[in-house]
């Protein structure tokens, strides 16, 4: 758990990519701590049942995350790219 939170701080990390569901409780534990943390994407596992309330819609599947990335288009005025 140190070694996430050390490594998604001293980045400044806004998305974290994890195997699993052993990895996503790694991050769960110390989410708290880390402001810039928007989001954690599992690409090879599914949602765990029991996320927390406030987490749910933080915690991506691989393939939601690439569909949101579909969806963005630079045209678009609520993303700023700077």
């Amino acid at each position: 758990m140190d070694a996430c939170h050390y490594l998604a701080e001293h980045s400044e990390a806004e998305i974290a990519i994890v195997e699993n569901g052993n990895q996503l409780n790694k991050y769960l534990a110390v989410w708290d701590r880390l402001p810039l943390l928007k989001y954690v994407v599992i690409y090879n596992d599914k949602k765990p049942d029991n996320l927390p309330e406030k987490r749910k819609g933080q915690v991506l599947l691989w393939n939601e995350f690439l569909e949101l990335g579909r969806k963005f288009t630079t045209k678009d005025p609520k993303f700023n790219l700077e």
